[in-house]
């Protein structure tokens, strides 16, 4: 089963307090200068020191279907070398990352057969649904990535008429795994019908998550609950723009508000950067038409780049830098392109 460590671990990559004085444009020499040195900081990374506490080493057992190590340090890894491989794909400097993109192929091509023929797991955020080998989240983005048609149609198979969950799931997780999910559905262009359905289920999902009160949350919590909020609606929003690229009608009105609300809330936490990577991404992926507000955000992004090229994490600054680096490179790539 999942760790359910991976809602604290989220958390905990994205929590990070800005500081220093602030732009209102990025320079293009200074981005390209902190592209540059988060490059030769990934290119050198020790991902299982980056990614594992010393506790959680010494607590793992090796299990043949997660390749020889602990659930939790595969996922991890798998998290970074996700982002590896789009790096692989968006960044024209991404050659220098050539060890690590070795192996991320090397990693998945171990993966995918297994991961083809192995069951999917939803009980990590759902207590009623089904124990399985691997967790449905990274499952659908592991074939969305790799461009996995067997493991798609396992994923459209499993689907129920609620979606893939049972109504014990967690709502934040419903929204946000099962939109990976649909997202890929519309990569290999199923039925309209059925993402049309499934699409008009997140946005009520969405609303009830994001109407729920925020009584007795202590500060840390608040925080954690309204970044999920954001994180949530990005979710949809990502679905929204998957399903418009594969040739889908798609709500524009809908889409703007989206936008709008996710840059409302980034505006009122400027000063975290797990809001900064979030908006200055999906953002700039989905076109959004405030170009003054973008550019403050990339310039903010670049004035918190650590010596050593890294962006750091805040509640443990010693780990998930990869991570957090590797999101903050795709982020500043998208917004170049836009």
């Amino acid at each position: 089963m999942r760790m359910n460590q991976t809602l604290a671990i989220s958390a905990v990559l994205f929590a990070i307090v800005l500081a220093g004085c602030v732009q209102e444009d990025p320079d293009a020499a200074a981005m390209q200068s902190a592209q540059a040195k988060g490059l030769n900081f990934l290119e050198t990374l020790d991902i299982q020191q980056d990614t594992m506490t010393p506790g959680e080493l010494y607590r793992s057992t090796a299990e043949d279907k997660y390749e020889g190590i602990s659930e939790l340090e595969l996922y991890r890894q798998m998290d970074f070398y996700i982002n590896v491989a789009y790096l692989e794909e968006g960044l024209e400097d991404s050659l220098r990352l050539q060890g690590k993109i070795e192996k991320a192929h090397a990693l998945f091509d171990s993966l995918v057969p297994k991961w083809e023929e192995g069951s999917i797991d939803y009980t990590y955020f759902d207590p009623g649904g089904k124990q399985g080998d691997y967790a449905f989240d990274l499952y659908c983005i592991t074939a969305l990535q790799q461009k996995n048609e067997r493991m798609e149609k396992k994923v459209l198979s499993e689907l129920l008429e609620a979606g893939w969950h049972t109504p014990e799931a967690q709502g934040f997780r419903v929204i946000i795994d099962e939109s990976w999910c649909l997202s890929l559905l519309a990569a290999y262009h199923e039925d309209e019908m059925i993402l049309n359905k499934e699409m008009n289920d997140k946005k009520e999902a969405l609303r009830r998550f994001r109407e729920r009160a925020m009584e007795g949350l202590d500060e840390e919590q608040a925080f954690i609950f309204n970044f999920q909020k954001t994180m949530a609606s990005t979710h949809v929003l990502m679905l929204l723009h998957h399903m418009k690229i594969n040739g889908y009608g798609m709500d524009e009105t809908y889409a703007r508000e989206l936008q709008q609300q996710i840059a409302e809330e980034t505006r009122e936490n400027m000063e975290k950067k797990d809001y900064l990577v979030n908006a200055l991404y999906w953002l700039s992926v989905t076109d959004y038409e405030d170009e003054a507000f973008l550019n403050q955000l990339a310039a903010r992004l670049v004035e918190t780049q650590e010596e050593n090229g890294a962006w750091k994490a805040a509640f443990d600054s010693e780990h998930f830098q990869g991570l957090m680096t590797a999101r903050a490179l795709l982020a500043l790539e998208e917004f170049k392109g836009k």
